[in-house]
């Protein structure tokens, strides 16, 4: 919450920084690779290269995380005490994380910012880059890199498909539609948190956590 808070400050004082960043109009003229074909040509070409880039992603961040970084940090996030008396540097390694994370979200606004051609202040509202992508967490499953990755597909095919319907209608109830797009994907978080609070695809047990599970079960 205290890191959402200061993300929203940095974004408002830069928002109201022209000289930096050209103000509430952004930043525009981004160039897009192969952006000087045919537009369908150039969306596909652009489509390709993101699949590349996640799926290289996907590969280093799952080798990360079955190798022993992850699970220490796995051990942290389940029991600090107990990390901490093995003598593993918990306030060292939650930073170490966060810059992690920072890297591959950094990573991914740079291909948006890319795929929009621009950046503006509307591009970057905390509700689509922000909660939309924490809510696209929580629903496919956090701890498992494959849930993010069905929680995103799912979110953003609801979150655009909504738009498509709800731009087709008159004007005067175009407006108030959209915002059954919010309402659905509040739903959406609502029922999962009820229903499924491990997500779509929860986090594989491992190890002696299998072994506890069917220890439990049985009778």
């Amino acid at each position: 919450i205290a890191s959402i808070g200061i993300a929203e400050i940095i974004r408002l004082v830069i928002k109201s920084e022209p000289a930096l960043t050209n103000g509430a109009r952004g930043i525009s003229g981004i160039p897009r690779p192969a952006g000087d074909i045919g537009y369908m040509e150039s969306q596909i070409a652009y489509l390709a290269i993101v699949l590349v880039i996640l799926i290289v992603a996907y590969l280093l961040v799952e080798r990360q995380f079955n190798a022993p970084w992850g699970r220490m940090m796995r051990a942290i996030r389940d029991n600090e005490d107990a990390a901490r008396a093995m003598g593993k540097d918990v306030e060292f390694r939650r930073l170490e994380a966060f810059i992690f994370g920072s890297a591959l979200m950094g990573l991914g606004g740079a291909l948006f910012a890319h795929f929009n051609r621009s950046i503006t202040p509307e591009a970057i509202d905390p509700m689509v880059a922000t909660f939309l992508v924490w809510i696209m967490l929580i629903l496919g499953g956090s701890g498992n890199n494959r849930g993010a990755i069905l929680g995103a597909a799912v979110v953003w095919i609801i979150w655009s498909v909504s738009e498509i319907a709800t731009d087709r209608l008159p004007h005067e109830y175009a407006v108030q539609a959209k915002y059954i797009r919010l309402f659905l994907i509040g739903l959406m978080l609502q029922l999962v948190l009820r229903f499924r609070p491990e997500g779509l695809l929860p986090e594989p047990l491992r190890g002696d956590q299998r072994t506890t599970r069917s220890g439990a079960d049985q009778p």
